[in-house]
């Protein structure tokens, strides 16, 4: 039996190791390797089935596989994991435009992520909903959204969080007409990801200070690092073997 236990932590590990590095499709691969009935019992699996899919833009099977780890979740009183699978309904209803059931699932979310003191949730509840402010047309509501999740991913000491959060409030501030603001919000989020080593930020941030060097008009500065960005893309591309 430790036997066993150990072996299902270990593959749990590798699985969602996969996850963090955004190897989606061969998650998707292992999972489907599974006995089906495995991967439907184990919450854990389910959710990551459930991340995977919406990743990959499945979005049928990314709800059906969080609406199941939710009642999974419910079932057996595992609070963290059902606050998981309410997060991946609000991100997939996101990602398919139905705005009002996204901004439901992520107040939901936001509800419980408050009763457990799980602050990294909590800031991505927030960014999602920020997002969706944004999507809505209202760039103000966006930048006050974007700002508490900026200050959940700090008490959660999470670099990538907080790194993404700048970038964040950098568009809504970009929106708004704030270029010196945009502009530091930009640059901080270049300077997070950095301390992170995640590339995938550093593409980002380094184009949202081009956008911010456009809208400062300043197009020469702003096409150097859109080709910075683009060397970052090509490369995270080959290593991804897309």
């Amino acid at each position: 039996m430790i036997a066993s236990y150990a072996g299902e932590a270990a593959q749990l590990t590798e699985l969602r190791g996969l996850a963090e590095r955004g190897r989606y499709r061969e998650l998707l691969e292992q999972l489907a390797a599974l006995p089906a009935f495995e991967v439907e019992s184990r919450t854990p699996l389910a959710l990551l089935a459930a991340e995977a899919n919406g990743r990959l833009g499945n979005h049928e099977e990314a709800t059906r596989w969080s609406n199941g780890a939710l009642s999974r979740a419910r079932a057996q009183c595992e609070p963290h994991a059902e606050l998981r699978a309410r997060s991946y309904q609000g991100a997939v209803a996101l990602e398919r435009g139905d705005i009002e059931q996204a901004q439901r699932y992520a107040a939901s979310a936001l509800l419980l992520a408050r009763e457990l003191g799980d602050h990294t949730a909590q800031a991505k509840c927030l960014n999602n909903l920020g997002i969706m402010a944004y999507v809505r047309g209202d760039p103000h509501d966006a930048l006050g959204t974007f700002t508490l999740a900026l200050a959940a991913y700090q008490q959660a000491a999470s670099l990538r969080g907080i790194a993404e959060a700048h970038h964040n409030v950098g568009i809504a501030h970009r929106a708004l007409g704030h270029v010196a603001a945009a502009r530091q919000a930009s640059e901080e989020a270049l300077r997070r990801a950095t301390q992170a080593g995640d590339e995938t930020l550093i593409a980002l941030a380094l184009t949202g200070r081009a956008e911010t060097d456009l809208l400062a008009g300043e197009p020469d500065l702003a096409a150097s690092l859109l080709d910075y960005a683009l060397v970052l893309y090509s490369r995270l591309r080959a290593s991804d073997g897309l």
